[in-house]
């Protein structure tokens, strides 16, 4: 009997590995794995590249509203009605004036 070529891939003495038909789904069954895969890695990375943004971010405004405290603290003491008559007295010399000088305009 002349050797015949078959459609099959086949082991020395054995049965078929793998029917050449089968081969193109197989591989397509692979490479949509693969790719799969590779969506998922990249996605997953991309979720956490965000997450550290975010983190960041939060964290800039935890800070720019400590400091927003801290100014408007600062804005509140530095309205005193006290430290403006000290600094009026201190830098400008401004003095209260005399009771009896005092006219109400009416």
């Amino acid at each position: 009997m002349a050797p015949s070529h078959s459609s099959t891939i086949t082991r020395a003495g054995a049965a078929p590995l793998i029917h050449r038909a089968m081969l193109p789904p197989m591989l397509c069954t692979i490479l949509g794995l693969a790719l799969i895969s590779i969506f998922f890695v990249w996605s997953r990375q991309q979720v956490l590249t965000l997450q550290y943004d975010i983190a960041s971010i939060e964290s800039s405004i935890r800070s720019a509203r400590q400091e927003a405290s801290k100014l408007q603290i600062e804005a509140t003491m530095l309205r005193q009605p006290r430290r403006i008559e000290g600094l009026a007295r201190k830098e400008l010399g401004l003095v209260m004036p005399d009771p009896r000088k005092i006219i109400v305009v009416r």
